[in-house]
């Protein structure tokens, strides 16, 4: 016992003794080993200094730590998002045709760019086949955009009197894009625009005929010029959905040249009437007919043609 009790006290004496020179934390006024020594702790630069015949650390000067900025930019995006499509058929004896109706959004992730140069392609697969691809140009997404909008198409089922002949019913459709990423150094340059759904019916020479159209207001969001004229005021492309009466996007389109009025000053507003679908009522079921009536509003926006 006595032996475990004098080792443990040489062990404790000579942690004791040890010196604070050796100290791994530098403090001012402490006694360091070597002159010229350097220690940096808690934001300050020590230096172990003589002072006669005695080695101390000085009071320290503080240290600039460098800051280091990370690129927030997240590069521009333009990813199709929630695609989805309906098959609308239309027989007539053996022509087993009719129009695809398909939605999707656009979606640019970016606060700080702009996407540019978008291509979106649409693959159409029948039973993992590929039977069709159709490509879709958007000059530009502003930062932080999201675009709702679709397309209409046909397809054909059976013999075809048209030449080329439509593809044929896909059973799945695959959507990619690609584009470009740059600064968005101008400003947001759009018109909005909603409406009503309104039908008209027609009938001619046996046939009969379903119209959809739509009247509202657009309102100018910007004091931009788009910069592209026509005879009948402005135009833009328009991008946009149409909804039924409980809100869920129904269909989708695009048009390259949409006119409306000229002159329109920031936040002024305007009316404006659209056909959207000029259809044949023959040969449909009435599942697909009732479809249509169920369309109720349509929304939409106007971009110019390229980034201003």
């Amino acid at each position: 016992m006595k032996r475990l009790l004098a080792a443990a006290t040489i062990i404790a004496l000579a942690i004791s003794i040890i010196p604070n020179s050796y100290a791994a934390t530098p403090k001012a006024g402490t006694k360091c080993s070597k002159a010229g020594v350097t220690k940096t702790y808690s934001g300050k630069k020590f230096t172990c200094i003589k002072l006669g015949k005695k080695l101390y650390w000085n009071n320290g000067i503080k240290v600039k730590v460098p800051v280091i900025v990370k690129n927030s930019s997240t590069p521009a995006t333009c990813a199709v998002v929630s695609p989805s499509f309906r098959l609308i058929s239309q027989t007539d004896g053996t022509d087993l045709g009719g129009e695809i109706l398909q939605t999707f959004s656009v979606v640019n992730d970016s606060l700080e760019n702009v996407a540019k140069d978008i291509v979106l392609t649409f693959k159409w697969y029948k039973n993992s086949t590929q039977v069709h691809q159709k490509k879709l140009l958007i000059p530009f997404l502003y930062p932080a955009q999201t675009l709702n909008l679709g397309y209409s198409d046909s397809f054909q089922d059976g013999k075809s009197t048209y030449l080329p002949s439509p593809p044929p019913s896909p059973t799945e459709i695959v959507a990619t894009s690609t584009c470009t990423s740059q600064p968005f150094k101008s400003e947001v340059n759009m018109i909005k625009a909603s409406g009503i759904v309104t039908f008209n019916t027609w009938a001619e020479e046996g046939n009969e005929g379903l119209m959809v159209n739509a009247r509202g207001s657009i309102t100018n969001m910007t004091t931009l010029n788009f910069g592209s004229s026509t005879e009948y005021g402005s135009s833009g492309i328009a991008y946009g959905v149409i909804k039924d009466k409980f809100g869920n996007i129904v269909a989708g389109f695009h048009d390259q040249n949409f006119s409306f009025e000229t002159g329109l000053e920031s936040n002024a507003s305007s009316v404006f009437d659209a056909q959207f679908f000029q259809l044949l009522i023959q040969g449909m079921s009435r599942l697909d007919i009732d479809f249509f009536y169920r369309f109720s509003t349509v929304e939409f926006v106007i971009m110019p043609r390229k980034l201003q």
